[in-house]
């Protein structure tokens, strides 16, 4: 595995995966916020996940997206998404499971969705902070297309100063 640990998914029991039904969504239970997506096409960078998410729900419920990338401009197949309520959380997974990633449709990935073992906003910042790869940009004031995106109020603010800036 690639990624910062922590980072990973729950299994889900044998049969509920979302997409193995053919109405399947996840029963996310308490005040689960953060989702790991599952099937994300290879070149799909964060910026990507959230125009799907904008789609289909809205991206203004999402806070924070990060997408693993492996070695070989490649990202992992998957990403981790904080919605800023469990509400949007569950009312994505209704809306996105057993969906075809945009432009994909053609193809056999479609979106399933597990939960993540780091849940919230900001234990998800705090975690991947703790990375320095991953924290710190040749130029501060450039979005980066392979680092975690923080959305704060629908704007995008880089990873280090999110740790300072608790969200509103």
């Amino acid at each position: 595995r690639s990624g910062p640990p922590g980072m990973q998914s729950a299994t889900w029991p044998e049969g509920s995966a979302p997409g193995a039904a053919a109405a399947a969504t996840p029963d996310l239970h308490g005040q689960v916020t953060t989702l790991m997506l599952r099937g994300l096409p290879r070149r799909y960078t964060a910026w990507d996940v959230i125009r799907d998410v904008d789609h289909y729900v809205c991206s203004f419920a999402v806070d924070f997206v990060y997408v693993p990338w492996g070695r070989n401009s490649f990202n992992m197949g998957y990403a981790f998404v904080n919605f800023r309520a469990s509400s949007l959380a569950r009312e994505a997974c209704e809306c996105m499971a057993g969906q075809y990633w945009r432009g994909t449709e053609d193809s056999k990935r479609k979106i399933r969705f597990t939960t993540a073992h780091i849940q919230g906003y900001e234990a998800s910042v705090q975690h991947l902070s703790a990375y320095d790869s991953l924290s710190e940009t040749d130029n501060p004031n450039e979005v980066p297309r392979r680092r975690p995106v923080v959305l704060i109020n629908g704007e995008y603010m880089p990873l280090p100063g999110a740790v300072r800036s608790p969200q509103s």
